[in-house]
């Protein structure tokens, strides 16, 4: 993001990329990633610490200074290609309690949250319903005060290893209600496995699992609708941040490589090829800054900011990265390069929540 930052907002974005680039090089990215384990405790401690975690929640008095703040944390995470668990997981759970939940709940939730107590996931999305959480075949059955939840959930974002699950259901009635879910609850079976970045997701099986209900009542799915869009602007931050470091990387790279006798960034077709990135790159921003200025605006004009950014990091972000492994040549796909990871996040951040496709539709849509 290069918006005018307020004097907070640029201590913020400095306080933060000089701990990144101190403490999450990307030397430490590749320790990192060969590792079994989906967080380091260290790393996530320090950023729970620091408050940066708190300060990209939701805040009831100021969201849309909230969103900035986690735009501005979120486009460094993807510089820096940071894998620890937030914005696709935890973020998502507070965004949905935000809009849903009783204000009570929702700041119990926040708080615990932001102070790193436990880990929480959001399991919104079906086999079989591809983006659209709206499709819940999960039913939820009244146990006395309790529930009981049975049914299946895919690709839940930290869902191997979170201590809070919080799952849509459909109701007898037809409608569709949250329900946190303990992770070691009995009937619960997680299936873990990595996504294409290196980010932990798992997929459930739910058979009669109790649960608490957190939301429940028809005006739940655009809750979770209102949380999903606001995630997504997170997500077209962090993607934006993903493909600068592409570009600089991509930069870096032609001013060293040399051939016939002197750097590639020399040559015409390369320096407007770069060009040609950073005018992509400052596209998909402007997408991000209309995202953020429409955060708290109502449903249509909310909706229709949200899947325009989706749709810019499918053709912008994807744009960048590509352009940045075709200027590296065949070490841009070896592991050992940053490019090769930029483009991997780019391309699970334009998947996630619905891809360019999904959200062209929603677009033309809304816009009618």
């Amino acid at each position: 993001m290069d918006l005018k930052l307020s004097d907070a907002e640029q201590n913020l974005r400095d306080d933060l990329r000089a701990w990144l680039d101190s403490d999450y090089t990307f030397a430490a990215h590749l320790a990192r990633t060969a590792t079994a384990t989906s967080r380091d405790d260290a790393r996530w401690r320090t950023m729970v610490d620091r408050g940066w975690i708190a300060r990209a929640l939701p805040n009831r008095d100021a969201i849309e200074q909230s969103t900035i703040d986690a735009a501005i944390i979120a486009e460094e995470f993807g510089r820096a290609v940071v894998v620890e668990p937030f914005f696709r997981s935890a973020f998502l759970v507070a965004n949905l309690v935000f809009e849903a939940a009783e204000p009570a709940l929702a700041d119990n939730i926040l708080a615990r949250i932001g102070s790193g107590e436990g880990r929480f996931a959001a399991a919104l999305y079906e086999p079989g319903g591809r983006f659209r959480p709206e499709v819940v075949t999960t039913r939820a059955e009244q146990a006395g005060e309790d529930w009981v939840l049975s049914g299946r959930k895919a690709v839940v974002m930290d869902g191997a290893d979170a201590d809070h699950l919080l799952v849509s259901a459909r109701l007898a009635d037809g409608t569709t209600g949250l329900f946190m879910v303990a992770g070691e609850a009995e009937g619960l079976v997680r299936t873990g496995y990595y996504t294409i970045d290196d980010a932990a997701a798992a997929d459930l099986t739910l058979d009669r699992v109790a649960a608490r209900a957190v939301a429940i009542g028809g005006g739940v799915g655009a809750a979770i609708t209102a949380g999903i869009d606001r995630t997504i602007t997170a997500l077209g931050a962090e993607a934006a941040g993903a493909a600068q470091a592409a570009l600089d990387e991509t930069a870096g790279y032609a001013g060293k490589r040399e051939q016939f006798g002197r750097p590639i960034a020399h040559f015409q077709v390369i320096a407007h090829r770069l060009a040609r990135m950073f005018i992509e790159l400052e596209a998909l921003r402007g997408g991000v800054f209309e995202a953020l200025a429409n955060v708290a605006a109502d449903a249509g004009e909310r909706a229709l900011a949200a899947s325009a950014l989706k749709v810019l990091v499918a053709e912008k972000a994807r744009f960048v990265v590509n352009q940045g492994i075709q200027v590296h040549g065949g070490v841009g796909t070896v592991n050992d390069y940053k490019v090769s990871h930029c483009f991997k996040r780019v391309f699970a951040l334009e998947t996630l929540y619905g891809n360019g496709d999904y959200h062209l539709a929603r677009y033309a849509r809304e816009f009618d």
